[in-house]
């Protein structure tokens, strides 16, 4: 089997962090995107995130949705994975989110690839945000992206989130340099 990717390992890795004891990952995949942009993007001080760095520390593209953030990337990553026989989908009734297995060699592979940094930033988006509630997750990650007024998110959807965190730091340049004024 060829080698992971750091970014499918780490969505392996946060998928086995947060598997219930069977193995089973069952928090859905609007979810697990939220989680990697956290991942990505948060700058996290005592396990919780304080503001967004310039730069994400995963390859991942992100673009502002109706709940928050979304990914293409992430939901073809999974898809490659479930075709490579490292997720299996689960058919389960009730609700939308959808369900993986991972294979038994899924979280060893992560390991292998992920550094052990990663690995423990990946632990600590987990612990602090794991097991909150999808619309809380939502909220968080929309309040760091400054999009918590809903025109504001209506008004940006679908735009890239790397986009919007340049064009911040641009206006903030041009703000210092006293080329703008602060409206």
């Amino acid at each position: 089997m060829a080698g992971l990717s750091r970014e499918e390992a780490a969505i392996l890795y946060l998928m086995h962090r947060l598997a219930d004891r069977d193995g089973v990952y069952r928090g859905g995949r609007l979810r697990l995107m939220k989680l990697l942009f956290l991942a990505s993007y948060a700058r996290l001080k005592g396990g919780r995130a304080t503001g967004l760095l310039e730069e994400p520390r995963l390859s991942l593209d992100f673009v502002i949705y109706f709940k928050g953030v979304f990914s293409r990337q992430v939901l073809d990553l999974i898809d490659l994975m479930t075709l490579r026989g490292l997720l299996e989908e689960l058919e389960h009734t009730g609700g939308r989110a959808r369900y993986y297995r991972l294979s038994r060699s899924a979280e060893r592979l992560a390991r292998e690839v992920l550094r052990e940094d990663l690995a423990r930033l990946l632990d600590e988006v987990a612990e602090a945000y794991g097991g909150l509630p999808s619309r809380k997750l939502e909220i968080e990650v929309n309040r760091l992206l400054g999009i918590d007024d809903p025109r504001a998110k209506a008004l940006l959807h679908g735009a890239r989130v790397a986009a919007l965190i340049a064009a911040k730091r641009e206006i903030r340049e041009l703000e210092e340099r006293g080329l703008i004024a602060d409206l």
